[in-house]
């Protein structure tokens, strides 16, 4: 007789404007956040992704507007204050390469385990967290409010 499959469930949540229509009252379910979600305080997260090589942030000038022309080609807009964010969290922070980062919460993202589990099929951090979430044997994913917009 086979052990009955753990129940995982887990939401990736993205920052349009209803992410606030997420689970957050629910502590049954695993809320990952990415990127400089933190600007829209979320109520919680149990996991932190950044995916994007740290050498390609761009921080904008406090108080002055970011014009897509202003961003270099391959850059990703972040704002001030974002790696200092990220290293204070007590929780796993996956960024590609952990020692750039420097604490001990940290992570490396797993890349080759992911392909090797689920394929090589990704073309954004949300794609990476559910190719993690599913190599990771989650039994129940949710993916709330993830509008993507790149230059790609």
């Amino acid at each position: 007789m086979s052990e009955p499959v753990k129940e995982r469930r887990v939401a990736i949540i993205g920052t349009a404007p209803s992410y606030k229509d997420a689970p957050w009252d629910d502590p049954s379910i695993e809320m990952w956040c990415l990127n400089d979600m933190w600007v829209l305080k979320p109520k919680r997260a149990d996991r932190w992704y950044d995916l994007h090589p740290f050498d390609k942030f761009y921080f904008p000038e406090p108080g002055k507007k970011v014009l897509q022309h202003h961003v270099p080609p391959g850059h990703f807009v972040r704002p001030n204050g974002h790696v200092e964010f990220l290293k204070a969290q007590s929780i796993p922070i996956y960024v590609q390469d952990a020692s750039v980062l420097g604490t001990p919460n940290a992570r490396t993202f797993p890349k080759a385990e992911v392909e090797k589990a689920v394929g090589p099929y990704f073309a954004s951090s949300p794609a990476w967290m559910v190719g993690h979430a599913l190599a990771e044997g989650v039994t129940e994913l949710h993916v709330y409010w993830i509008h993507l917009a790149t230059e790609w």
